[in-house]
């Protein structure tokens, strides 16, 4: 449905899953498994992207690829800078209900 590349961070989005790659580890989540996403404000000492706001990605499961193999996280949660179009894309393919602004 929709690829985006910042440098090093590759992200994909399928009509079933999400997929976030950076070197050496790969995490998978299928959007079955998301509960939910809410923005996340960075500590002050962290730069932030004028256009990529970071968000709190919350998942039954997780599953990661590195080095070392690949293994499941469940209850997880990813913190990840998302451009504005992967956000609607994301709220778009999953049943997401906004809450707020």
């Amino acid at each position: 449905m929709i690829s985006q590349v910042k440098y090093p961070y590759r992200y994909t989005l399928t009509k079933k899953e999400f997929i976030f790659q950076k070197p050496h580890m790969t995490y998978h989540l299928m959007l079955s498994d998301i509960i939910g996403m809410i923005p996340y404000t960075l500590p002050k000492n962290e730069l932030q992207h004028p256009t990529w706001q970071h968000y709190q990605i919350r998942a039954k499961a997780l599953h990661v690829v590195s080095r070392n193999g690949t293994f499941e996280k469940e209850s997880a949660d990813l913190i990840l800078p998302l451009h504005p179009r992967m956000v609607r894309a994301l709220a778009e393919m999953d049943n997401f209900v906004q809450i707020g602004d």
